[in-house]
């Protein structure tokens, strides 16, 4: 199953040692012959590259090595990994016409080099496009939307869940990564919102990091696409977050800005 592929990833991405404390997307549908292609993961990829050289250009990786590391290596390298392996099932995979899904044997990242694992792709009833493993449920997985956008939600047990979106709306990339980090602290609830210009090279991207004080479970976190409101407006509230720091590239000035003793 999915969960199986990335249980060794959620500990080396997700085990952190962190010290301190509505829609109006355009739909460009989909070809149901075809798996589709992950336009917004690629743009990401380009963005957060186009961050972390910021990070570099402005000693960021010296002057904060531990945040640095974690944000760039852990945090943002999650949603990478599964668009890498996504690409991977992608050149991989055949149609099996009696089951309406793609099937793909694939290197398991973390096992044996003689060792595979089975995925899933298929296409739902919302258009949605379904990357799952055998014995995931609905919900679970990595799903592509038909307006580009992507959701991710992994549950391991109870020490590991995760929950990643990236959600396309007037020209912006809005996105969150909602987890828990119980293994530093039993109570522990942590969330990464950001943002950034749908642009090559990304000249305007934020985010900011913090405690989630809302409810603790992950799977309760309600993605952008669902809720009443704007991607801008969800941005910027703040209400049940501590921020503990922020950082913004506008192209020429990297900013860090540290809310709490970090």
């Amino acid at each position: 199953m999915l969960k199986k592929i990335f249980v060794v990833a959620l500990v080396v991405f997700l085990g952190l040692s962190f010290v301190g404390c509505g829609s109006d997307s355009s739909s460009t549908g989909f070809n149901e012959t075809t798996m589709p292609e992950n336009e917004t993961g690629t743009d990401f990829t380009y963005a957060v590259g186009d961050l972390d050289t910021a990070a570099v250009d402005n000693n960021f990786d010296q002057d904060q090595t531990s945040l640095y590391n974690e944000l760039f290596e852990e945090w943002f390298a999650f949603p990478g990994m599964f668009f890498s392996i996504y690409e991977d099932i992608k050149n991989n995979a055949t149609y099996n016409s009696s089951e309406n899904r793609w099937e793909a044997e694939i290197n398991d990242p973390f096992g044996g080099s003689s060792e595979t694992v089975t995925v899933y792709g298929e296409y739902t009833e919302n258009n949605s496009f379904w990357i799952h493993g055998p014995g995931d449920s609905p919900g679970e997985g990595m799903y592509i939307y038909p307006d580009g956008g992507i959701t991710i939600y992994i549950e391991m047990d109870i020490s590991m869940y995760i929950k990643v979106e990236i959600y396309k709306y007037e020209g912006y990339y809005y996105g969150f990564l909602r987890f828990n980090d119980l293994e530093a602290d039993p109570d522990q609830a942590l969330i990464l919102k950001f943002k950034f210009e749908d642009q090559t090279p990304c000249e305007d991207f934020r985010l900011y990091f913090g405690r989630y004080n809302g409810s603790f479970s992950v799977s309760d976190y309600v993605y952008i696409r669902d809720r009443q409101i704007s991607a801008e407006t969800w941005y910027t509230d703040e209400s049940n977050i501590t921020r503990y720091f922020s950082i913004s590239w506008d192209g020429s000035t990297f900013n860090f800005t540290p809310s709490q003793d970090i």
